[in-house]
């Protein structure tokens, strides 16, 4: 059979003459125009081609335009071209029916979608003969299937950016049909179909899809949608989470017939949810304070933490600008210049005095930041606070702490350079009353000078004390006899306004404790008192024993049986209230005005007692005044020394040589003196460097080197050491303006040393020689 492409297409009239199969043209015309539908016919042996005019209209061609195979594939869409020969070929080859759809160009220029069906006709004697079918635009339905593609495809997008895909479950037919998002979510293929309901507790954890039948059957039973979270198990080992929602379809006989809805991917949303959990949980447990503004700077949340510090409430914060804690402790340019960081879009750090909502203040540690959007625009403030009032209380009372540690530092110091220059003095003295006539009336005047040096003497034992460079040397003294030596000092330093009275006992009453601690703790509690007074009052100041018996234990039982001394301390001031009195031995603790107090001084008084076995208790009246009370074990006089047998200075004569060792050139002038005035032989050296070259060079044997022990370079025991390398046999007498004791503890002097402390007279010089000689 010749192809299409060879056939002879005669044009002219004859070509769109009609067909005796169409015996009434104008009812088909009609018929063909309401259904859209044309109809052709392809004569093979005459190769005439017959159109009705609706396939003249769905091809956008004039009726009676000539129509020839050749001419049509022009027509058809270049793509279409080849498939559309083929399907036609193959109808005329008997291998089926002609069916394609394809485009063809309009007359105007345009393509539209037709679709053309024609089957083969054979004569009686089995030759084809015609080609006949029908045609019909699909324009409008293409379009449309290619805007429910569309459609289809924007929605695959959708549900892919938003991890939603939608499911149905064709209930009678047992039908499951997934979106594609819904096949991802469970790592299903998608070429596939989805499981059947019954299968898909495999997609899930255990008990998982147990719930979900549940939601299913609650939903078909209240005919209302569900929501359920569910989790499974991905192929990586991580654990996802789904949302799963569905709704209940039914027929006009109320029977289910159909369950439709969605499933979102929310295991990210999932772990923000979490983190945001933790993250609020963390803020609403927080010691920190969190407070959290708009731009306008209005509160809109504020934790708990800063509820409970502030006193306010979240529900009466919100709304409010921060201002409401507003303690008027700051000037306005602290503000502007704080807000002038914030507005820039910088964070603010810095100490802020607030007003709780009683009206007390407190000092906060606060960092401000600014949160700005996408487009760097603040729309937030966001506050971290901490109360540091305390903290700054702390230390404060840590730092005056070491002011106190420093000065008493400086107190060693000068008590030790101090007693340097009383050892001049009181050497100078005794030298001068030794070369005078006992007759000389400047006799008494030079001792006076000696015993006012001598008594300075012991003003530096009490800085040391402070200083803690000595430690507490307790003795049996007599209270009446102390207090009595302490009333002309207190009187002076409590001023004209206090009246100072005191009532003791005519027995002296004793008992141990260091004679400085001693008056420290009634200094102290005296300058309380006065304190506590404020302008004019009273201090009274009374002695007398206590006996604790069993009734006296029973209401005190941290006193043990036995005869006390009591020292009693009233004043006539404001009194102590009851909240504060529990606290007022603690350190650091104070009731007084900022800059005015320590809160050292009873802690320091309550120490002394305890450290000498005391005890001690108070009792106070808020108008009408406290009483101090210290009970310390009573003890008797101390035993009478034996006399002194050293005798004048004049008589006692010794032999031998000693080498005197001083950096303070006239302490080192007098002893020399003094050692010169007993017969013995004097080596002077100024300092460890010069008394070792000395001792190198002397054909003397030294019998004692006296040397300070605080020199520079080197120390007097070090300098003991290397003059007992030359000379052996050397005795060693130390003297230093600290005590033994804390030139021992500072490893500055061995045990068992001949040691004697600044100011030493000189009958305690010649006391320590005769010892050694």
């Amino acid at each position: 059979m010749n192809t299409p492409e060879t056939f002879d297409t005669p044009t002219g009239p004859q070509s769109n003459a009609p067909f005796d199969s169409f015996s009434d043209p104008e009812n088909i015309d009609i018929i063909e125009a309401a259904s859209g539908i044309g109809s052709w016919e392809w004569n093979l042996k005459s190769n005439l081609i017959h159109w009705t005019p609706e396939t003249y209209r769905i091809f956008g061609r004039d009726p009676g335009t000539p129509l020839s195979v050749a001419l049509i594939r022009e027509w058809v869409h270049p793509e279409d071209r080849d498939s559309w020969e083929a399907s036609y070929q193959n109808c005329l080859e008997g291998k089926g029916a002609f069916r394609k759809s394809f485009r063809v160009r309009l007359k105007d220029g345009p393509y539209r979608w037709v679709r053309a069906q024609g089957n083969l006709i054979r004569s009686e004697s089995g030759e084809p003969s015609r080609l006949c079918g029908h045609i019909i635009d699909e324009t409008d339905l293409r379009e449309r299937e290619q805007a429910l593609s569309d459609i289809e495809k924007r929605m695959s997008q959708y549900e892919a950016i938003a991890k939603i895909g939608r499911w149905e479950w064709d209930v009678l037919n047992d039908k499951v049909t997934w979106s594609r998002e819904i096949f991802r979510f469970f790592e299903v293929s998608p070429d596939g179909e989805a499981p059947p309901l019954a299968e898909q507790h495999k997609l899930f954890l255990p008990d998982e899809f147990e719930r979900l039948n549940q939601a299913l059957e609650q939903a078909v039973k209240v005919n209302k949608p569900y929501a359920i979270k569910l989790k499974r198990i991905a192929s990586d080992g991580s654990q996802r989470v789904c949302l799963a929602r569905g709704n209940i379809i039914r027929n006009e006989e109320g029977k289910v017939v159909k369950l439709w809805g969605y499933l979102e991917d929310i295991t990210e949303l999932e772990v923000i949810d979490q983190e945001r959990e933790m993250l609020r949980v963390a803020i609403e447990q927080s010691d920190e304070m969190v407070l959290i503004t708009d731009a306008d700077e209005k509160i809109i949340y504020a934790n708990p933490a800063l509820e409970k510090k502030t006193g306010y409430s979240l529900s009466e914060l919100r709304g409010q600008t921060p201002r409401v804690f507003k303690s008027e402790q700051h000037s306005a340019e602290f503000y502007e210049q704080m807000w002038a960081i914030l507005k820039r879009g910088e964070t603010w750090h810095g100490h802020l005095i607030n007003r709780h909502r009683d009206d007390k203040l407190y000092t906060e540690e606060a960092t401000i930041t600014p949160v700005s959007d996408s487009s760097g625009k603040i729309t937030h403030y966001i506050a971290l606070k901490q109360d540091i009032t305390e903290k700054l209380q702390q230390q404060k009372k840590i730092d005056e702490t070491q002011k106190l540690e420093s000065v008493g530092r400086l107190a060693g110091g000068v008590a030790h350079d101090f007693n340097n220059m009383l050892q001049i003095i009181i050497g100078h003295v005794e030298h001068a009353m030794k070369l005078s006539d006992p007759d000389n009336p400047l006799l008494s005047t030079l001792d006076s000078i000696g015993d006012v040096a001598r008594r300075s003497g012991n003003l530096t034992a009490q800085l040391l004390a402070f200083a803690r460079e000595q430690a507490a040397m307790p003795v049996d003294l007599c209270a009446n006899e102390k207090l009595d030596a302490l009333l002309k000092m207190l009187r002076r330093l409590l001023g004209e306004d206090i009246t100072v009275c005191m009532d003791m006992p005519e027995e002296h009453l004793y008992m141990r404790i260091d004679p400085v601690q001693f008056d420290q703790i009634i200094t102290n509690l005296c300058v309380n008192a006065r304190d506590a007074i404020g302008k004019k009052g009273c201090i009274c100041l009374s002695l007398e024993v206590v006996h604790a018996d069993d009734l006296y234990c029973a209401t005190h039982p941290e006193i043990e049986q036995g005869e006390y001394v009591g020292i009693f301390v009233d004043d006539n001031g404001s009194g102590i209230p009851e909240d504060v009195l529990e606290h007022i031995f603690e350190p650091f603790f104070t009731t007084k005005p900022k800059d005015e107090g320590t809160g050292l001084g009873l802690s320091t008084v309550h120490g002394i007692v305890k450290q000498n076995n005391g005890h001690i208790f108070v009792h106070s009246e808020v108008g009408k005044g406290t009483q101090f009370t210290m009970l310390f074990p009573r003890t008797g006089p101390p035993e009478l020394e034996e006399a002194d047998e050293r005798g004048p200075m004049m008589d006692v004569e010794m032999t031998g040589t000693v080498m005197v060792v001083e950096d303070e050139p006239m302490i080192l002038e007098l002893n020399a003196i003094c050692l010169r005035d007993l017969g013995l032989d004097v080596v002077s050296a100024g300092d460890p460097e010069e008394a070792i070259n000395l001792a190198k060079r002397s054909d003397k044997l030294f019998d004692v080197l006296m040397t300070d022990v605080v020199m520079p370079k080197m120390n007097g025991h070090e300098l003991a050491k290397e003059i007992q390398k030359i000379h052996p046999q050397v005795k060693v007498l130390y003297m230093s303006g600290y005590p033994a004791d804390v030139v021992s503890r500072k490893g500055l002097l061995p045990d068992s040393t001949k040691f004697l402390r600044k100011p030493y007279s000189m009958e305690d010089l010649v006391a320590a020689m005769k010892a050694l000689l």
